[in-house]
């Protein structure tokens, strides 16, 4: 974790023009101020794209779900980022169907 906020700011320090994104997965067990925790965390190092997705088991051999949010608790990540203010997260994603390709373009639907 610590790690990867110290690459999210490293590649900052090297290129402040350039965005940087993070993605958190949840549903393993954490709760809603761990995740808003970390959204505070990635604030700090200046990230600039935050992605939310809700974990999803595809086979029994995977982990289990321990939680699935509800598209309220999601609204009120996506009010969290927005507390944090738009000029702070310059693009926020959230939702229980989001789907995240590292080679995919960026598409918004809205």
């Amino acid at each position: 974790y610590s790690l990867s906020l110290e690459v999210l700011a490293t590649a900052k320090k090297i290129n402040p023009d350039i965005y940087t994104k993070s993605g958190l997965m949840i549903g393993l067990g954490e709760s809603i101020l761990e995740i808003e925790k970390a959204m505070d965390d990635l604030r700090s190092v200046s990230c600039d794209i935050l992605t939310v997705g809700q974990y999803l088991r595809r086979t029994l051999e995977q982990l289990p779900v321990v939680k699935y949010y509800n598209l309220e608790e999601f609204r009120m990540l996506e009010e969290k980022g927005a507390v944090i203010s738009y000029d702070e997260f310059n693009l926020i994603k959230d939702g229980a169907y989001l789907i995240n390709c590292a080679r995919g373009g960026v598409v918004d639907e809205n």
